[in-house]
């Protein structure tokens, strides 16, 4: 795979996600009042937030095993 390739390849990485997303947020919102929307919404966002909270946790735990993992091995 060439240069080109990859960037071919990663131009529009996401944009499937973004219109999947976009997609199931206008399906759910048909059937909800505003205020239902916007409750679900805030809470979809905090899980979003709290994921992302774990996420770098965790990869920060995951560093440390490894760098300690490196420090027994030499």
């Amino acid at each position: 795979m060439n240069e080109m390739d990859i960037f071919n390849c990663c131009k529009f990485a996401g944009a499937d996600l973004i219109s999947y997303a976009s997609i199931a947020s206008i399906l759910i919102a048909e059937n909800l009042t505003s205020n239902e929307a916007d409750l679900l919404g805030n809470f979809l966002m905090s899980i979003g937030q709290n994921l992302a909270t774990i996420a770098v946790v965790k990869e920060k735990c995951e560093t440390k095993l490894r760098n300690s993992i490196k420090d027994e091995n030499k």
